[in-house]
C-alpha cells in the first residue's frame, strides 16, 4: 500500500505590523488638510465652524466652540449668518423694547372762558430709560383742531358749552405707546355786565334805563331785588319806573332812604348793581 500523504501543518497567521512613525505623520497631515478644506467650504457657504479637538487620538465627547476658530495658530474670521438662516433679533442688546407710557395729563385752569389760554402738563415714563416725546392732538367737540400740536391752546373764538380734550401718544424713538386723553373741559359761560349808572336825582317820578351786555351774546332778562314799594322794571328792556311818594306820606326820616338792587341774567350767570335812593324834604 502506498504511504499515506503527510498532513500539512497549518500556517501561522502573521500579525499586522504596527504603523510606523512616518505613517502616523502622514495620517495627521491628511487629517489637517481635510479640516482646512472643511473650514474653507463652511466659510464660503456661510455656515458655522466648529474647532476640532487638539489631539486626534483622544477626541472629546463634547467640544466647546471657541470665540474665534483657529487653524495652525492663525485666526479664521467667523462667517456672518445670513438673514434667512439666523433667527430675528429683537434688539441689539438682545431684549425686547418696552413701550413708553403716558402717566398723567393735567389741563389748567379748570375754569375756562372763551379766549382763555389752556396749558397742558404731560408726564410719561419708559421702562428702558429711553427719552419719551409726545404727539399731541387737541379736539373740540370730538373734532381735531388742525395745527394745534403744542402744550398751549388759545380758545379765542370758542363758544360756551364747547368741549375741549387733549389726546397724547408717547414715542420712545422706536415705537409708539398707548394713546391716552385728558379730562374734558367745557368752555364756561361768561356773566353779563351792567354798564349804566343809576340817576341820583329823585323827583316825583323816577325812571332808570338799565343797560347791560353779555360777552357770549346771550339774551338778558332784568329783575329787581330789595326795591321800594311800587318800583317796577321791564324784564326785557330793563326800564325802571317808580312813582315817588309825597313827603306827607312819609312817617319818619328812615322812610326817606331806599336800597335798590338790579339783576341782569343770561340764564346761567347774573350781574348785580346795588345803589341807594335818598329822598329829601
Amino acid at each position: 500500500m502506498p504511504d499515506p500523504k503527510p498532513k500539512r501543518r497549518p500556517e501561522k497567521v502573521k500579525k499586522p505590523e504596527a504603523p510606523s512613525g512616518a505613517d502616523y505623520k502622514r495620517w495627521l497631515k491628511y487629517l489637517g488638510i481635510v479640516i482646512i478644506a472643511l473650514l474653507v467650504i463652511s466659510k464660503l457657504r456661510g455656515g458655522k465652524v466648529e474647532a476640532p479637538p487638539e489631539k486626534a487620538e483622544a477626541p472629546a465627547t463634547a467640544v466647546t466652540e471657541p470665540t474665534t476658530p483657529q487653524v495652525g495658530g492663525t485666526e479664521v474670521a467667523r462667517p456672518t449668518e445670513s438673514a434667512a438662516e439666523a433667527p430675528a433679533v429683537p434688539s441689539v442688546r438682545g431684549k425686547t423694547n418696552t413701550l413708553p407710557e403716558v402717566v398723567s395729563i393735567k389741563l389748567t385752569p379748570k375754569l375756562v372762558y372763551p379766549g382763555t389760554m389752556i396749558k397742558a402738563e404731560i408726564e410719561g415714563k419708559d421702562a428702558d430709560d429711553d427719552p419719551v416725546t409726545f404727539n399731541r392732538e387737541w379736539k373740540k367737540n370730538d373734532e381735531v383742531l388742525p395745527g394745534e400740536t403744542m402744550d398751549d391752546l388759545d380758545t379765542k373764538g370758542f363758544k360756551k358749552g364747547e368741549l375741549i380734550t387733549l389726546y397724547v401718544t408717547p414715542f420712545d424713538g422706536k415705537e409708539k405707546g398707548k394713546r391716552k386723553w385728558s379730562p374734558t373741559i367745557m368752555i364756561a359761560n361768561r356773566p353779563p355786565e351792567i354798564t349804566s349808572s343809576p340817576p341820583t336825582a329823585v323827583s316825583n317820578r323816577y325812571i332808570y334805563e338799565v343797560k347791560a351786555s353779555d360777552p357770549d351774546g346771550d339774551k338778558l332778562t332784568f329783575s329787581l331785588e330789595g326795591a321800594p314799594p311800587g318800583m317796577t322794571i321791564d324784564p326785557t328792556i330793563g326800564r325802571i319806573e317808580w312813582n315817588v311818594p309825597s313827603l306827607s306820606e312819609l312817617k319818619s326820616d328812615s322812610d326817606m332812604v331806599y336800597n335798590v338792587k338790579v339783576i341782569a341774567s343770561d340764564g346761567d350767570a347774573n350781574a348785580f348793581q346795588g345803589y341807594e335812593l335818598r329822598l329829601t324834604k
